[in-house]
């Protein structure tokens, strides 16, 4: 029997792992529903020792079903952004802040007022919304300083599970590079936390490659029942692993993913973005060119609760949602910037609300359904435009399983769009294959035919319900209403502890 690899996705959704053999073919695997709370409206935090026991119970599961002598490497990839802060003891110094949490919208309006928003743009060519670390890290300042001044250590998602299995605490470029970092010296820049004044240099984890690694611990071994002293790599965040399965190190190959967060980004040799962010691949030379909207599947989640489609498959409620598209005329229109924490790209607004246009009480819940998707669909192809990417589309994440949605952004965009079989493991191909030392694209890997389903700009493409430059000057317009929109911070974020 071959070697076989482990690999564990803690996403924000789900919490997989999956065993992986030398052909890249995925031979088991299991989930769980990522224990996410939301103990107030726009909060979204983890505790982080449930995380733990979470990952543990789903890695057995995986390993359950095959001979784990054979298990020869472990790789990690997940979520990025936050705040995942440990104590002096190396525990949680408190339930860790995810990247789509609202609660620190006010603090990022005030850092923007300030110039402060654009000096970390500048610096680092990333993104910075209410869920960045530096942003998180002034919030807590303000309102909960004690547990700020009991941080020692700063990580990432797939730091703190390397950490359950290695005991080593280390993080690597493409984590790295979301919050204190020089895109251009491709460093930490530690005149820009001395500026910001939230966060100690101290607490910076070591810098690691994505495909370095670290033995099993004992305790761990003993845990998963595999033989202690396994390699565990650094790993990297899921965005760079998905781009890791569909193009290797290959370079102005396109990818897009739509799941909790949407993503479209390709792989560039230029250290600075004319347009969008920068975000480290974890391979020397290059960097992620890319924008992470916020729309994703939460947003397609409550529009079939919300238009009381409970009852229907998802296909069922697709395809009346496509009939109407097709009938056209009076659909609505969308703007698609429902996340409670506002929107991040293809523009940055932490006070972004979401709203639909064209409405009649002869609007049918289709065409309500249909407007929404193509809000969608226009986001992702207003990424694409800004990028200036061209070719074949991969797109990746729980929602890319919508043939809608994949159609509507093949004929919106003009680009033909690739879901690859793989499409919901790619964060874990992209993994196995790092720590396998290939290059070459996962999914294409030499003998391993995987099919993907291929969607191309239709003869007669379906329009949207209004062209892009509308849509802009729509957004325009409103752009100006959504401070009126937001809600008075509860009471418990008022008071310092």
């Amino acid at each position: 029997m071959s070697e076989l690899t482990l690999v564990v996705d803690s996403g924000t959704s789900a919490t997989k792992a999956a065993v992986v053999d030398e052909r890249l073919r995925v031979v088991s695997s299991a989930r769980e529903r990522t224990p996410v709370a939301t103990p107030e409206r726009g909060h979204r935090q983890i505790d982080m020792t449930e995380l733990a026991s979470c990952t543990f119970r789903v890695t057995r599961a995986a390993l359950a079903k095959v001979d784990r002598n054979h298990v020869a490497g472990i790789a990690v990839t997940g979520q990025g952004d936050g705040a995942w802060l440990l104590n002096g003891a190396g525990e949680p110094a408190g339930p860790a802040i995810l990247w789509n949490d609202a609660r620190s919208a006010e603090v990022f309006v005030r850092m923007q007022q300030a110039g402060e928003i654009d000096r970390i743009r500048r610096t680092t060519h990333g993104s910075v919304h209410p869920g960045s670390l530096p942003v998180i890290a002034r919030y807590l300042s303000e309102y909960h300083p004690k547990l700020l001044a009991s941080v020692h250590a700063q990580l990432n998602c797939k730091d703190w599970i390397r950490f359950q299995f290695t005991g080593f605490l280390e993080t690597d470029p493409t984590d790295a590079c979301r919050s204190y970092w020089d895109a251009r010296t491709e460093r930490r820049d530690l005149s820009l936390m001395d500026s910001l004044g939230d966060l100690p240099a101290a607490a910076m984890l070591p810098l690691s490659m994505p495909g370095n690694t670290r033995p099993l611990t004992a305790e761990a071994a003993r845990a998963l029942g595999l033989p202690a002293g396994i390699p565990v790599g650094t790993g990297a965040m899921d965005v760079a692993s998905t781009g890791y399965a569909f193009c290797g190190t290959r370079t102005e190959q396109p990818w897009a993913i739509v799941g909790t967060t949407s993503f479209v980004g390709v792989a560039r040799r230029s250290t600075r973005a004319e347009a969008g962010n920068l975000v480290a691949y974890g391979i020397p030379g290059l960097v992620i060119n890319s924008l992470a909207p916020m729309v994703g599947t939460p947003l397609l989640e409550w529009l079939r609760d919300f238009v009381n489609a409970g009852g229907q498959s998802w296909e069922q409620f697709e395809a009346r949602a496509a009939e109407a598209g097709k009938r056209g005329g009076a659909v609505p229109t969308a703007l698609p910037y429902f996340s409670p924490s506002g929107e991040r790209a293809p523009f940055a607004d932490a006070y972004a609300r979401g709203s639909v246009h064209g409405l009649t009480h002869e609007t049918s819940s289709a065409e309500f359904a249909y407007a929404v998707y193509a809000s969608i669909a226009q986001t992702l192809q207003e990424c694409a435009e800004d990028l200036d990417i061209a070719g074949t589309i991969r797109i990746a994440g729980g929602g890319a399983a919508s043939n809608l949605l994949c159609q509507l952004l093949a004929d919106f965009s003009g680009h033909v769009v690739e879901r690859p079989q793989v499409s919901d493991e790619a964060a874990i191909l992209g993994e196995a294959s790092r720590l396998l030392g290939r290059t070459d694209p996962a999914w294409q890997s030499e003998g391993t035919e995987l099919a993907s389903a291929t969607f191309e700009p239709s003869a007669i493409p379906t329009r949207p319900p209004v062209e892009l430059s509308d849509l802009r000057r729509l957004r325009a317009a409103e752009r100006p209403l959504w401070p009126l929109f937001r809600n008075e911070r509860p009471a418990s974020e008022r008071s310092s502890s």
